[in-house]
């Protein structure tokens, strides 16, 4: 059965993380594991109203899309997280190379 709202692309991408790296730790795990283009904002409410995160203890289906006037809902802020965190690691995977790169021409 399908999540309406969860494509199979993205569906497909959790899995495989889940398998390839173990059981989520909590949406912000969730969120960071994920690549935004296969996971995004949208697919994260349907999964959140769907139940997907019932698992994550502590959290009301409905905390995960609700906030109060003139905040964030959690799952913003966990796709907001997300992506400093793939930009943070992308920055450091290109910083790597640039190193790489500059040992290998003067050396």
């Amino acid at each position: 059965g399908a999540i309406k709202g969860a494509g199979d692309a993205a569906v497909e991408a959790i899995i495989q993380e889940r398998e390839a790296n173990g059981p989520f730790e909590d949406l912000f795990d969730f969120a960071k594991r994920l690549s935004q283009r296969s996971v995004n904002k949208k697919t994260f409410e349907c999964l959140a109203l769907s139940g997907a995160f019932d698992s994550f203890t502590g959290i009301h289906r409905r905390q995960y899309v609700f906030a109060k006037d003139g905040d964030s809902s959690l799952i913003e802020k966990a796709v907001k997280y997300a992506a400093k965190m793939q930009q943070d690691a992308l920055h450091d995977r290109m910083h790597k190379v640039i190193v790489i790169v500059l040992v290998r021409k003067f050396t």
